[in-house]
């Protein structure tokens, strides 16, 4: 996802969401963040400095803009009213892939899922529990190869996430300890590969992003444990 499809997405996101508002709603008033939400910035902007961490920061940027744009309401679109899963997957005009998530936040507290193995190498270089947004990331990285990978977890809350490129991009449509999941392998000697799987009655996305291949990205996605219950 470059910069530009980065800007994309916040536009995308932006209309939507005053779409969805009521017709009074005024899509220029101010929401000034909260100290919380700037420390979070702060964090994403720490975090911008780590190379593997770069595609999964910006779609944790895009989780984030979508939040202050919607003044920290999710707000449901009639038009997926009947869906019977908690995500629409979709490809955009610019050949991106697209992910619409359609839960409902019930006030459950996020549960804690952390990796249950990791390849051989790879160490812990940074984590981030942001249980008050629904949402924990954390990023591997092995010193000898230089190869990296990030692990993520979120609500399936209101929420649109876009710019996963198809270019270069094949796509399998698989499965993760019976869950439904999406696979994303790139052709590129240099690029990253992508998976997604979805547990709908938890309202949760997981996704993994990185060096790995698939074998070994999908053995680290089947190992993912629940360390506590909520």
């Amino acid at each position: 996802m470059t910069d530009e499809m980065l800007r994309q997405a916040a536009r995308n996101a932006s209309r939507m969401f005053v779409e969805a508002l009521e017709e009074d709603y005024d899509p220029r008033a101010a929401y000034p963040p909260s100290q919380a939400f700037r420390r979070k910035l702060r964090s994403l902007r720490r975090r911008a400095e780590h190379p593997y961490a770069h595609a999964a920061l910006q779609r944790a940027a895009v989780f984030l803009l979508v939040l202050l744009l919607s003044g920290g309401v999710w707000m449901a679109r009639d038009a997926y009213a009947g869906v019977p899963q908690n995500w629409v997957r979709f490809e955009a005009e610019d050949g991106t892939v697209n992910y619409r998530f359609l839960g409902e936040p019930d006030g459950s507290a996020f549960p804690s899922y952390r990796l249950g193995w990791i390849p051989e190498g790879f160490e812990l270089v940074d984590e981030n529990d942001w249980s008050d947004l629904g949402m924990y990331n954390s990023y591997y990285e092995n010193a000898e190869t230089g190869g990296g990978f990030g692990f993520d977890c979120q609500f399936m809350n209101n929420i649109f996430v876009t710019g996963l490129s198809m270019e270069n991009m094949t796509y399998e449509s698989t499965a993760v300890n019976g869950f439904p999941a999406d696979y994303y392998e790139t052709t590129e000697k240099d690029g990253t590969n992508n998976l997604f799987w979805f547990d709908q009655e938890h309202n949760l996305v997981f996704t993994i992003e990185g060096s790995l291949d698939r074998e070994t990205m999908l053995r680290v996605a089947e190992n993912v444990i629940l360390v506590e219950t909520p």
